[in-house]
C-alpha cells in the first residue's frame, strides 16, 4: 500500500548545485534606474528653465524604459 510519502536518497546521483549568476539579476534593475535617473533629470532641468535639457533626459529615459 502507498501512503504518499516517498523518500529518495538523490544525493549521490545529483550533480553539483550552480548557484545563478547575480549579473543576470542586476542588469535589468540598472537600465530601470537610469530611466528613473533621467526622468528626475528631466524634472529638475525643466524646474530650472532648460527644456532644451529636459527633452534630452525625458529621451534618454524612454530609450531606457522600452
Amino acid at each position: 500500500m502507498h501512503d504518499g510519502l516517498e523518500t529518495h536518497d538523490d544525493a549521490d546521483t545529483a550533480g553539483p548545485v550552480r548557484k545563478p549568476r547575480k549579473g543576470i539579476y542586476v542588469l535589468p534593475n540598472l537600465f530601470t534606474l537610469a530611466a528613473l535617473f533621467g526622468g528626475f533629470y528631466a524634472i529638475v532641468m525643466a524646474m530650472n528653465g532648460r527644456f532644451d535639457m529636459a527633452a534630452v533626459g525625458v529621451f534618454c529615459a524612454m530609450v531606457l524604459d522600452s
